[in-house]
């Protein structure tokens, strides 16, 4: 349990470094990409993020300014050589595991 919750320490760290370091003054040839498996607080912690863990990641990429922006459209933007808006990010979700519907897209709304 303890390695588990060093992990989610650490990777709650990570998200944030990355972040912080995104390039802010021009736009990039890149895009960040968030990947989420489940958004909820019964599932394996593992592979989850609880509601308000998500709504916190959802206020801090509003917060700072972040554009998020569909994944295919990145795509489209890289694959023309066309420059991605600036602080840019997608938000991806495996497996459309059904509370990422209850749980993950009123967040999404709240936030647009």
């Amino acid at each position: 349990m303890l390695y588990l919750r060093q992990f989610l320490k650490l990777s709650t760290s990570l998200f944030i470094a990355l972040f912080l370091v995104a390039p802010t003054a021009q736009a990039a040839q890149h895009i960040n990409v968030l990947l989420y498996h489940h958004v909820s607080a019964d599932t394996p912690r593992s592979t989850s993020i609880s509601p308000d863990e998500f709504a916190g990641h959802m206020a801090y990429l509003q917060e700072q300014g972040y554009q998020v922006i569909a994944l295919g459209q990145a795509l489209s933007l890289l694959q023309a050589g066309e420059e991605v808006p600036d602080k840019s990010v997608a938000i991806t979700f495996d497996d459309a595991w059904r509370n990422i519907y209850t749980n993950g897209l009123p967040i999404l709304e709240q936030y647009n």
